[in-house]
Parts: C-alpha cells; sequence; structure tokens
C-alpha cells in the first residue's frame, strides 16, 4: 500500500485479530483459528498490532475496541525505509469503549 499512497496520503486499516488486553480471548481465538480458517478463509488471531509496525508504516494512530480485537490505524509511507514508527493511541484502547473519534 506505500508505494500505490500518493504523496501526504495516509493508509487507513480497519482490522481484527488477537487482543493485547484480554489474554482469556485470545486463548481461544488460538484454539479455534484453525477452523474457522479452514471454514471462513479468515485468520482470526493474528497479531495486528505487530504486522502494522512491521509493515514500515509511520503509525500516526491506532485504537482497538471489542476487548482489543478490533483495530482502528491511521499510517502514512514512511519518508525513508529507516523512520521510527510513532504511535497514539486512544483512551479507549482497553477495548471496552469506542467510537472513530482521533484522525481521519
Amino acid at each position: 500500500m506505500q508505494r500505490c499512497c500518493k504523496p501526504g496520503g495516509k493508509v487507513l486499516l480497519l482490522e481484527h485479530g488477537r487482543s493485547a488486553s484480554w489474554q482469556w480471548l485470545s486463548d481461544i481465538l488460538d484454539r479455534d483459528a484453525p477452523a474457522h480458517a479452514a471454514k471462513w478463509g479468515c485468520i482470526w488471531n493474528r497479531d495486528i498490532a505487530a504486522i502494522a509496525k512491521e509493515s514500515g508504516l509511520a503509525i500516526e494512530y491506532m485504537s482497538t475496541w471489542h476487548f482489543g480485537t478490533t483495530y482502528y490505524i491511521v499510517g502514512r509511507p514512511c519518508e525513508s525505509a529507516g523512520a521510527a514508527t510513532t504511535v497514539a493511541t486512544s483512551p479507549t484502547a482497553s477495548g471496552l469503549e469506542g467510537g472513530l473519534e482521533g484522525p481521519r
């Protein structure tokens, strides 16, 4: 996505994956992931925060909802390959409440 993004543009991600806040929930996702992936083609226990950080995007904003399993991420292509990733999180990072406040 970085190479397709307009200069000054942003990459908006709305994803679901494992919860960093609720281990019991991630344990359930891990347990049922193979059957869920076989039936639906969706791997629902991926570490979305780690994937986003490793992607090379400069993360401007990251927030989670639904017990930490739904991620809203705003990123931009890095100016250079070695640019640092920065993250601003919302006060709703616990995943217990939410909305789409923050940068758009």
